[in-house]
């Protein structure tokens, strides 16, 4: 900032937010998709997002399109 002209006197509030979440590989050989996907309409929820496609927004909503085709 201060090489724009607006030097940061003082921090008010900060907060680090993982980006883009991601399975681990452990999580992954035991089944973690598989998992989630069991889950799929239990109690009328469903989920979508960049977990199920990874961080790209064409990816996410062909995976939601997927969902909506399959449950609706």
């Amino acid at each position: 900032m201060a090489k724009v002209g607006f030097p940061v006197k003082e921090k008010h509030y900060a907060q680090e937010v993982y980006y883009c979440p991601h399975v681990s590989a452990k999580d992954y050989a035991d089944g973690w998709y598989d998992k989630l996907e069991a889950l799929q309409g239990n109690k009328n929820t469903f989920y979508a997002g960049e977990i199920i496609s990874f961080g790209d927004m064409e990816d996410a909503c062909a995976a939601s399109k997927d969902i909506i085709g399959r449950f609706f």
